[in-house]
């Protein structure tokens, strides 16, 4: 994962219609996630629910830039 996807990943959770509580705590899960804190696989089940929830453009930047 460069940072380039991130920071991706990051301006589509910006421009999204999440709240402001959630936007910051999609990008903290996405953080999480990369470096595999202890923290992870709960802040995976909280992006996956987010994902389904939101669907569409958050979905495809997730598939593109995260999912291998």
């Amino acid at each position: 994962m460069t940072q380039a996807a991130v920071e991706k990943v990051s301006q589509v959770i910006n421009e999204s219609a999440l709240s402001a509580a959630d936007k910051q705590e999609a990008k903290t899960d996405l953080h999480s996630i990369i470096k595999n804190t202890p923290g992870a696989e709960s802040a995976a089940r909280r992006t996956h629910e987010r994902i389904v929830k939101m669907g569409g453009v958050l979905r495809a930047a997730y598939d593109e830039y995260i999912v291998p």
